[in-house]
């Protein structure tokens, strides 16, 4: 994969992005006609039209895609388009709590700002609210407690109840993200109260905001672009900790999975731990974290890499090995826009019975590399499989599977793979108070 437009041009394709924006992406000379930028618009957005109509369980996907994909022309046509083509399609894309960029077409409330609560030792943390006709979608993380989110519901000024409809969670110990999606919302609703009974009957009051009053997705925050990926961040001080959140968009195509190792400096110039937080909506390219109360009014961090996830599918048939003989190979396995070469394969015995070694050289192109493969089979099957990556590189150095019954070949597949992307990102934060 390298940075020229054809790279670019197949990278969009994979998201669903209108293959129209690279009439202006090319060049700086072009001159977009109102029906250019309406048809660039239509497209874009026919995704979200068609998406709506599926069944909800699908709408976690679907909200991906759209977020990746319009996350994917904002930087593209920030990076090299004419200003008038930007300016046509920012007023499209905006940063929702919670939900990273996104399209405020159909959407008619969202919660301006993070909400916090606390009691009895359990916090809550109100993300993100993202109301439309279909449906009204919360973003929470709970500290101290795992609620029941199946029986909570929503309440407006009125005491209407719209009652919960579907969700996902992410837990990690007692803390956790959750989405859930409850009935519509109207849309002159100025506030709405989150009841779940399970936590004591809590009921909490959030605030909602037309989309005509969000701010435009470059005002989320201070941001650095590294290897066609940009980081920006939020610094938010509550009554007990900092709160850090990340925005990461990435041209290659793959949706945020880590960010490794990063290093806080608060205004004191002292290092401070950053905390990473279970993630939030899968495809929202947020990351959050938190850190002390005394970072002070501007913090520093400091970003070496990080992980983006990429959908692929590749497939390949390979020879196994006879007794305990290496076996030379010299084939490659296409993943996307990548390609992995498979030198060699071994038999390895260890407690855990006896094993195929395949040896790997992964591309490195642009300061990234495939890290590890995901949702591997052998001949179709899920099997229990392990990998190694070079500390100097990031790159997959093997693999190691099950040797196959008989020895004979096996068909390897290979759905997903985690690309590392090296930085440094490195951005300076202003510090604002929490509501």
């Amino acid at each position: 994969m390298t940075d020229n437009f054809t790279d670019i041009e197949e990278a969009l394709e994979r998201l669903c992005v209108p293959d129209d924006i690279m009439e202006f992406a090319q060049t700086n000379s072009s001159e977009p006609t109102e029906e250019s930028i309406e048809r660039i618009r239509h497209r874009t957005l026919q995704l979200a039209q068609t998406g709506l109509k599926k069944p909800k369980q699908s709408r976690i996907k679907l909200w991906q895609a759209i977020t990746v994909s319009v996350a994917a022309i904002l930087l593209l046509v920030l990076g090299s388009g004419p200003n008038n083509i930007a300016e046509a399609l920012n007023r499209l894309l905006f940063y929702i709590p919670g939900f990273g960029i996104h399209s405020t077409e159909n959407v008619s409330l969202v919660v301006p700002n993070p909400v916090r609560v606390e009691k009895d030792g359990v916090k809550i943390d109100i993300n993100g609210v993202l109301a439309d006709d279909k449906g009204t979608s919360v973003m929470a993380y709970v500290e101290s407690a795992i609620p029941d989110m199946n029986t909570s519901y929503l309440e407006d000024m009125t005491g209407k109840r719209y009652s919960y409809q579907s969700g996902n969670m992410c837990t990690a110990g007692n803390f956790g993200n959750y989405w859930a999606w409850y009935k519509p919302l109207p849309s002159n609703v100025n506030q709405v109260t989150l009841v779940i009974p399970s936590l004591s009957n809590w009921a909490i009051n959030i605030p909602l905001s037309n989309t005509a009053n969000l701010n435009p997705v470059e005002k989320f925050g201070p941001s650095v672009t590294v290897n066609n990926v940009t980081v920006a961040g939020q610094a938010t001080k509550f009554s007990d900790e900092t709160k850090v959140t990340f925005l990461v968009q990435s041209l290659r195509g793959g949706i945020l999975q880590m960010i490794e190792n990063p290093v806080l400096t608060g205004s004191d110039g002292k290092p401070y731990q950053l905390n990473c937080q279970p993630s939030g909506f899968m495809g929202s390219g947020l990351s959050y974290f938190s850190t002390s109360l005394n970072v002070g009014d501007k913090l520093t961090v400091n970003m070496p890499s990080l992980i983006l996830q990429q959908d692929v599918h590749g497939s390949i048939v390979i020879p196994t090995p006879e007794n305990n003989s290496a076996l030379t190979l010299n084939q490659s396995l296409n993943l996307g826009s990548w390609t992995l070469k498979l030198t060699k394969s071994e038999i390895i015995s260890d407690n855990n019975g006896i094993s195929l070694r395949i040896y790997v050289e992964p591309d490195i192109h642009n300061g990234a590399t495939i890290n590890t493969l995901d949702q591997l089979t052998i001949d179709g099957r899920m099997v229990s499989w392990s990998s190694k990556f070079n500390q100097n590189t990031g790159g997959m150095e093997w693999l190691q599977v099950p040797y196959p019954t008989g020895g004979k070949d096996m068909k390897i597949t290979v759905e997903k793979i985690n690309i590392l992307v090296n930085g440094p990102w490195k951005i300076e934060i202003p510090v604002i108070p929490g509501f």
